[in-house]
This record gives structure tokens, sequence and C-alpha cells, in this order.
């Protein structure tokens, strides 16, 4: 039905010599928006922009097209977003007074936008700005403060109008101030855009205006996912602790900062300090949380957890904690992992376990290596073919299993075993 609908569209704009370009949206774009100034000053240039909401790996172009190019004239036939990018920049001119469609064509995605184009007013009266999106999950985006007359109708400034620029929230700009030059009715600056916040324009005279924008919270069907590797540690060790977010096996990339908190079970044997293996008294609550950052435009987030010098009890071998992540703004439930602290041995390694975080990964991922001593093990190089997992607790490869660390002892070893790799190579995800 949507191929039907949008044939008998792109029939319709045959009428002035329309010929599409066969480009396809990349799949992990989850909405585009259009936006162009619903109402233009006759005479005048304007910026028309496409927003892609989602991350794209790979250039999206699309095909620009006006309706009636008597009235707005398109000057750049084509507006392009760059990988990696989430906005592209188009110039139409407003040429005489009327109304007409904007459209904007990639492949079977058609969007469109009405404009009006007015005569000049003649009294100014307030300042609107505006931004292309409220929405946009990007760095930086352009936007506009337009002077309008008491009708809300654009109108040509007949001096040199110096705007003041305020910005709150997580909402920055690279200027405090922009000037609306005689004869224009317009100007554009660049804002910052780290989260929810806003932006405020003021001149003498002149009714000010603000634009909010809100990402709101993280969708219900996105999850916050906690893991620790190695996940059986030595006393008076570290581990690695990764938090990440994602949606059907696949990572997401958060469009704001995600405040993270972490909660150990028990600070007396795991902390997010390494005073805790300190002899000194210490406040075993204050280390057993911590606030960790998922930033935006990044994959994961990534700190240090600790294990003390000493289990309680001296004849208890294994010390089991769990340790939570809870997301600010994610719906989700907390996110739960487990780890195993035991008392180590001076045994010679001969079983080495891998850790690959986050997993899923995006743009990098993190090999952890742990080595330990296992009595059931007697094949010390311990590979097992794809598909597989050895199991110390039987000594075998099992197909799909799960590690068995029923059997696994930590081991004490020399500063020139390298136990920790990161790689930094891209890794494109595969969206189905």
């Amino acid at each position: 039905m949507n191929k039907i609908f949008l044939s008998i569209l792109l029939s319709a704009l045959i009428v002035f010599s329309y010929s599409s370009t066969a480009y396809a949206l990349p799949e992990n774009v989850e909405k585009v928006e259009f936006w162009a100034p619903p109402v233009m000053l006759k005479g005048q240039e304007y910026d028309v922009i496409v927003v892609l909401i989602g991350q794209s790996q790979e250039e999206t172009r699309f095909d620009v097209l006006s309706n009636n190019e008597n009235i707005v004239s398109v000057i750049d036939k084509e507006i392009i977003v760059e990988p990696f990018k989430s906005h592209g920049i188009a110039k139409v001119k407003a040429k005489s007074v009327g109304k007409i469609d904007l459209f904007a064509v990639s492949g079977e995605k058609l969007l469109t936008t009405s404009i009006e184009v007015v005569e000049p007013a003649l009294m100014p009266a307030r300042l609107d700005i505006i931004l292309p999106s409220n929405t946009v999950s990007i760095n930086q985006i352009p936007a506009y403060v337009f002077l309008l007359d008491a009708f809300n109708n654009p109108l040509r400034a007949t001096e040199n109008i110096e705007v003041n620029i305020g910005a709150f929230g997580n909402i920055g700009t690279q200027v405090t101030k922009t000037t609306i030059k005689q004869g224009m009715h317009y100007s554009k600056f660049i804002i910052n855009v780290q989260g929810d916040g806003g932006v405020t324009v003021a001149a003498n005279n002149l009714q000010s205006d603000t634009e909010v924008i809100e990402f709101g919270n993280v969708p219900d069907d996105i999850e916050l996912k906690v893991e620790i590797a190695p996940n059986v540690l030595a006393t008076g060790s570290s581990g690695e602790l990764y938090v990440w977010l994602e949606k059907d096996e696949r990572p997401v990339i958060p469009d704001k900062d995600i405040k993270v908190i972490l909660s150990s079970e028990d600070g007396r044997y795991l902390a997010f300090s390494k005073a805790i293996q300190f002899s000194a008294p210490l406040d075993r609550d204050l280390v057993s949380t911590m606030e960790i950052f998922i930033r935006r435009g990044t994959s994961f987030a990534h700190t240090m957890i600790w294990t003390a010098n000493f289990l309680e009890d001296q004849k208890q071998d294994i010390k089991e904690i769990t340790v939570t992540a809870a997301g600010e703004g994610v719906n989700s439930d907390s996110a739960l992992t487990t780890v195993e602290i035991r008392k180590p041995v001076t045994r010679e390694p001969n079983v080495a376990k891998t850790f690959a975080l986050p997993d899923p990964a995006f743009d990098k991922l993190d090999i952890i290596v742990a080595l330990y001593f296992s009595e059931s093990v007697e094949d010390e190089e311990n590979l097992c073919p794809e598909g597989f997992t050895f199991n110390p607790g039987t000594g075998e490869c099992e197909e799909g299993k799960e590690d068995d660390t029923t059997d696994l002892q930590p081991v004490i070893i020399s500063d020139s075993v390298i136990a920790h790799v990161s790689t930094n190579s891209f890794l494109k995800p595969e969206f189905d």
C-alpha cells in the first residue's frame, strides 16, 4: 500500500520533469525529518534541511523538488548527508508570493513540507528561534532566529539588529551574540547538543523567544547491560566492568549522556575503589556505589572494580557477589551480573578464559584474558572448535555450553604475562 501511494505521488511529480534516483535509506536510520521555514520572505534565500534520527554509516542522498519553481526555486537539487553525520542542507529561493510544497525524495522515502511566501512587512515586533529538529541526536545543529512583525510575518531589518543568545541545560552555543543584518530577516548560528536543554534569543525592544530540546526517556525496548571480566576474581585483584545499551542484540548509541548507578552487593569484598585492598579503616558504603556515564555518541562505559585481600571466613574459599546497574531514564529493569571471589593458588596456569566486551560491540572491543588452574584439565592448550565451550568440570569441549567455573582457581602470575588487551579496530554492526 505504501509503495502504491508513493508511486502515485511520484507520478504526479512528473508534470514538473522529475526523474527519481534509486537511493535507499540506511536500515539503522529510525526516522527522517525534512524542515524548511514555513513562511518565507519574497526575494530571500533559505536553507532546507534533512535530519536523520539514528546513526548512519553510509552516505545518504535526497533529491529536492518544488511543485512550483516560480514561487520557490530549488538552488541545490540534492541534499547529501555524509557518513556519521545526521543532517544535510540545500538552498532554495523565494521568488514570488504564494504557497507551495517542497519534496525530499530518497528511494521510496518521500518527505514533504509546505511553505508560504509573503511580502515584507513594516514594523518588527518579535524574534522567533527555530531548530530543524527537537529530537536530534547529533552534537552540532544550526539554529535560526527570525525577525517577525506583530502578525508573525517575516520582516527585513532596516538596520543591523544585535541578538543575544542564551543557552541552558545540556545545550551550549559557539557564540553569545548574532546579528540580523540590514536587509535580512534572519540570522544563523550553531548550537552544541549534549542532552535536554534550550536556547533563548533576545534583542532590544523585541519580544524574546525560547526553543526547548527534550530527549525524554530511553525507549522501553532498549535494555541496559552490565558485565564484569573476569567473572572469577582472585582476592586482592581487580576486574573490568562494562555497561552498555542494546536492542534486539544490537548495540545502541545513545543521543544523550546516560548516567548509570553501579552498586556492589557487599562493599567489604567487592568495591569501586582500590582502597578496599588497604588495611586502613574504610567506609564500605562509600565505595560500594559509583556513577559512570555512557556518553552520547559512544557505545559503552568502562570502569575498574577491586576485590579485598581476604575473605572474612578463612575457611571460605568462594564468595559470590552481585553487582547492579541502574540507568537514569532507562525504563528497563536494573541490570545484574554476578562474580565469584576466590583465594588464588601458586600453580602453573592450565586454563585461559577470554572475555570480549561489550557484547555486542560497535566500534571498540576490549579483550580480557584471565589465567586459572584446574585439576581436571590435562590439555594445557585448552582449545575448542568454534561453537564449542571448554568445560573444566568435565575436561571436554561442549557444544553451546557456558563455562563451568566450579573447578577454576585463580593463579598468581608474574608481571610478564599479558592479561589485558584492547583493540580499537572498527566493527561494523550487522542489521537484519
